[in-house]
C-alpha cells in the first residue's frame, strides 16, 4: 500500500513529492526517538508503581497482624511515600503525549510543505489534484499511527 501511494503521489506531484518524502522520513525518525523515550520513562514509572503495589499487597495480606500490633499507620506512611516517589518520576506522561502530538502535527506540515512546493514550482493546484493527494496522504498516516506499537 505504501509503495502504491508513493508512486501515485510522484505521478501527481512530480518533483515536489520529494519534499514530502523528506518530511515523511523526519516523521519516521522522530516517532522512533519519541517512542523509545516514552518507553524508557514508562519503564521507570512502572518500577516505582510495582514497588507501591507490592507494599500495598503485603499490607493487605497481613492485615490481621497490622491491626493486632497497631502497625497500620506505619504501613500507610510507607505506602504514601512510595506513591510520592512514583509521582516524582519525571515526564512519565510527557513522552507519550509528545509522541501522540507529533502524529497530529507532522501530517499538517507534510501537506503544507508538499502543496507549497508544488505551487512554488509553477504548477497549478486543481481541486482534483488536491483531493487526490490529501486522500493518499491520509492513507499514509495510518501506518504512522500504528508505528509506536512496534517501536517500544
Amino acid at each position: 500500500l505504501i509503495v502504491v501511494c508513493i508512486i501515485v503521489l510522484f505521478i501527481y506531484l512530480g518533483i515536489s513529492f520529494f519534499a514530502g518524502l523528506g518530511i515523511f522520513a523526519i516523521t519516521f525518525l522522530t516517532n522512533i526517538i519519541l517512542g523509545r523515550l516514552a518507553a524508557r520513562m514508562q519503564k521507570a514509572y512502572m518500577k516505582k508503581s510495582d514497588a507501591r503495589v507490592n507494599t500495598t499487597s503485603e499490607a493487605l495480606n497481613n492485615i490481621k497482624m497490622l491491626k493486632l500490633y497497631s502497625w497500620s499507620h506505619i504501613f500507610a506512611e510507607v505506602i504514601e511515600s512510595k506513591r510520592a516517589e512514583e509521582l516524582q518520576v519525571p515526564g512519565s506522561d510527557l513522552g507519550l503525549a509528545m509522541d501522540r502530538d507529533q502524529l497530529d502535527f507532522f501530517p499538517q506540515i507534510l501537506s503544507a510543505t508538499v502543496f507549497s512546493l508544488f505551487i512554488g514550482l509553477g504548477n497549478t493546484l486543481t481541486i482534483e489534484t488536491a483531493f487526490t493527494v490529501m486522500t493518499i496522504l491520509n492513507l499514509l498516516q495510518d501506518p504512522l499511527r500504528t508505528l509506536p506499537l512496534f517501536v517500544g
